[in-house]
């Protein structure tokens, strides 16, 4: 862990959970509250990339209303989604 890392989990945090729409703020943020301790370094730089799209595109992600664009389907992702699917009781 670099010594940047404790912030960076904190900036991400916020970010995923106050996302400005209810629903990615249960996708994104719920997954970051129970997960963000740990993840590595190449995950927090994923979802730190993640966090740029916007909330629509997310959604329609999550919801397989669209494919995913290549760049994000990531192990990140797949397990956003899982957690999301799991909680929700979608499969």
């Amino acid at each position: 862990m670099t010594s940047k890392e404790p912030q960076l989990r904190k900036k991400l945090l916020y970010r995923a959970i106050h996302r400005g729409c209810k629903e990615t703020d249960i996708i994104i943020g719920k997954f970051a509250e129970s997960e963000i301790e740990h993840l590595n370094s190449a995950q927090l730089q994923d979802l730190e990339k993640l966090l740029e799209i916007d909330d629509g595109t997310i959604y329609n992600w999550a919801t397989e209303k669209v494919e995913i664009d290549a760049e994000f389907d990531t192990p990140l992702w797949n397990n956003i989604k899982t957690f999301w699917q799991q909680k929700h009781g979608q499969e």
